[in-house]
């Protein structure tokens, strides 16, 4: 007898604002050297969701046809 279990994959928890402000924290550390190990793992495993919602809210803005004025934003040529 067989038994098939089916493990769901590991997923990180919804990001609310205060934890979204530690991931950022944490992002603004790593590049000096002030962010552990560990933080800099947690920082990974959270970003896929963060750029889904990116990726998501740009489209979204695209198709509104809303043009941003800011400077630091670059339009990706596959994009759109």
């Amino acid at each position: 007898m067989s038994f098939r279990f089916a493990i769901p994959l590991a997923r990180p928890m919804p990001i609310d604002n205060r934890l979204l402000a530690q991931l950022t924290r944490v992002a603004h550390d790593a590049p000096k050297s002030l962010a552990s190990e560990a933080e800099c793992e947690w920082l990974l495993s959270a970003i896929g969701p963060l750029l889904d919602e990116l990726s998501k809210r740009r489209a979204f803005m695209d198709g509104m046809g809303v043009t941003l004025s800011a400077d630091n934003v670059i339009q990706l040529p596959g994009a759109r």
